[in-house]
């Protein structure tokens, strides 16, 4: 840490104030970004001062935060899905001639394991759209959509691609 603050000294008062709105970005610490403030606060600058220019937290940042962990949440849940429904659809074949009394109860959890894979589709492509209108990137939607039903089966790789992208997004936010 004294390293740290040393390296903070020797910044100008913009970059400190960068610092402190945006040391989730730049992944720092909570310490970091405390040193920060005290230093700006020994050059006369307060944290009220912070908070009336706009610097003392990046609020698009964190909204996109919750966008990108409800995206997260929603896509991981999707594939869980997804898994169920490729697991029920594997089934019968096996099942069939071991336990015929079951099979209704495999395609009862395969519709119902297809149906929530859709449900949470649609809202990590809802939180994937919001994400980006915040970022200000124009991203189409149609060719979203299109990207989650013809990539359906595939979904496992394009869950990984996506949390990716999204990723890499998040850190273009300023």
């Amino acid at each position: 840490m004294p390293g740290s603050t040393d390296k903070l000294k020797t910044l100008d008062n913009s970059k400190l104030m960068d610092v402190v709105k945006n040391y989730k970005q730049y992944g720092y610490d909570l310490e970091i970004r405390q040193a920060a403030i005290t230093i700006l606060e020994e050059r006369g600058i307060s944290t009220q001062d912070l908070k009336m220019t706009g610097n003392f937290e990046n609020t698009r940042f964190e909204e996109a935060s919750r966008y990108f962990d409800s995206f997260f949440r929603s896509s991981k849940l999707a594939l869980i899905a997804y898994c169920a429904v490729i697991a029920f659809n594997l089934l019968p074949g096996f099942i069939a001639e071991i336990a015929p009394s079951i099979l209704t109860l495999v395609v009862i959890g395969s519709w119902l394991s297809l149906i929530i894979y859709f449900v949470f589709i649609i809202k990590s492509l809802l939180d994937h759209n919001r994400l980006y209108k915040l970022i200000g990137n124009n991203y189409n939607t149609n060719g979203t959509i299109m990207y989650y039903i013809l990539g359906a089966p595939l979904y496992f790789i394009f869950y990984f691609v996506f949390k990716k992208q999204v990723y890499n997004e998040m850190r273009t936010i300023q």
